[in-house]
């Protein structure tokens, strides 16, 4: 359960594939902290899509690490990606939530120069592994996501609407 939850301030954007402009175009992307009953923290990453749902990513603190190395290995293959001028799909890792649900880290090439990270939401099925793309992030976003990420438990989560009477 949240006890508390806190927009902050951050300039990361997600982006999503627009088949009229034929390319990944920037989102308006939110950022808040969630403070849970237990004090544990939450980043949540939330996009306003093409469709009529938003998509929304919780980072939990208890998996920190493991998001830094999924992002970092992310960095690592986009830089040889660019360098050998490859394109490929690869996944990076797939992260189990408190929640139950798993959280997929995957290498997408747009290009030969061009590479995303995308957090995906993977579930099974009868059918295998279903996963739905919930956030695109280029290098330089992948940057801020991991920043964002390394700095959690330090991030101010007060409520800024008590201040107000």
């Amino acid at each position: 359960m949240v006890q508390t939850s806190q927009s902050i301030s951050a300039n990361l954007s997600s982006k999503e594939y627009n088949d009229i402009a034929t390319r990944y175009l920037d989102r308006p992307t939110f950022v808040s902290i969630d403070v849970m009953k237990d004090g544990s923290r939450v980043l949540c990453v939330s996009m306003n899509a093409y469709g009529p749902n938003d998509h929304i990513v919780r980072f939990f603190e208890k998996n920190r690490e493991q998001y830094i190395s999924a992002v970092d290995k992310f960095l690592a293959w986009e830089e040889k990606a660019v360098k050998n001028r490859d394109i490929f799909e690869k996944e990076i890792a797939i992260i189990p939530s408190p929640n139950g649900v798993k959280m997929g880290f995957v290498f997408i090439s747009g290009n030969e120069t061009t590479h995303f990270l995308s957090v995906c939401w993977t579930m099974g099925s009868l059918l295998g592994q279903v996963s739905a793309p919930a956030l695109t992030f280029d290098r330089e976003n992948a940057l801020r996501l991991r920043t964002l990420l390394v700095d959690l438990p330090n991030l101010d989560a007060r409520s800024r609407a008590d201040e107000y009477h």
